[in-house]
């Protein structure tokens, strides 16, 4: 195996431990459930780093994004370790700054290609966010959800996501812009980058749900959630093999 493929290793072992982490954390944490849980989310941190390494890929894109990782490894461990408001709390703040690492490197590889974002891209960031956000409210209001007094910082969490798949989308926007000089490359990193923030935007949705849902716990949509959860991370590492 060359080097460049290394991060196959993780990614693949990541995927291979993530069942058994499925059935140690139902019906309730454990420490064998944070252990397998941390041991995938380790995974995916090596997916990214072994990328950047083994591709040479030493730009601010995948600093960026490696960071963001890490704070997404974090979050993972604030989660789960412990029930409390607190420890959600930070892992809310964990997920919330990788996701603004996530922005920055989307935004820094977009100026790339445009000094400044046209007319018609901001109403189209700006229609996209309106939509995004009109879209989640109504699906969160008919899942009846009850936050209490975490409430605002959910709410500013949404908001980060959802620019987080914003940016993530206006760059595979501009990515399938460039296939004439990219051609199936940029492709590849545009479906990696749409499908994967998009992803994370379909898991975290499910996790509100199951968090301050009214409904009993449901084991089928916690298995969705981590399922996207892991699929997303582990595509948004795999990008730093084609963007730089």
């Amino acid at each position: 195996m060359t080097v460049e493929k290394l991060f196959l290793i993780p990614l693949i072992l990541g995927f291979m431990t993530l069942p058994f982490f499925l059935k140690a954390m139902w019906p309730q944490k454990t420490k064998k459930s944070l252990l397998l849980k941390m041991t995938c989310s380790t995974f995916f941190v090596f997916t990214g780093f072994l990328i950047a390494w083994g591709s040479q890929n030493k730009g601010t894109y995948a600093k960026l994004m490696l960071v963001g990782l890490v704070l997404g490894w974090l979050g993972d461990f604030f989660l789960h370790v412990k029930n409390t408001e607190v420890y959600f709390i930070f892992g809310l703040a964990s997920f919330l700054l990788g996701h603004i690492f996530y922005i920055s490197a989307f935004s820094h590889v977009s100026r790339k290609f445009y000094d400044e974002p046209s007319k018609s891209g901001r109403v189209l960031q700006i229609t996209l966010l309106t939509l995004l956000l009109l879209g989640l409210t109504i699906f969160l209001k008919k899942a009846k959800l009850e936050m209490g007094s975490v409430a605002p910082a959910v709410i500013i969490y949404v908001v980060v996501i959802i620019i987080m798949s914003i940016k993530a989308l206006g760059l595979g926007y501009l990515l399938l812009k460039q296939t004439d000089s990219g051609g199936g490359k940029n492709i590849l990193a545009a479906a990696i980058l749409i499908v994967g923030s998009l992803l994370f935007l379909i898991s975290d949705s499910l996790l509100a749900v199951f968090n301050f849902g009214s409904k009993s716990k449901s084991y089928p949509l916690k298995i969705v959630n981590i399922i996207t959860y892991y699929l997303a991370q582990n595509l948004l590492a795999c990008s730093l093999l084609l963007i730089t």
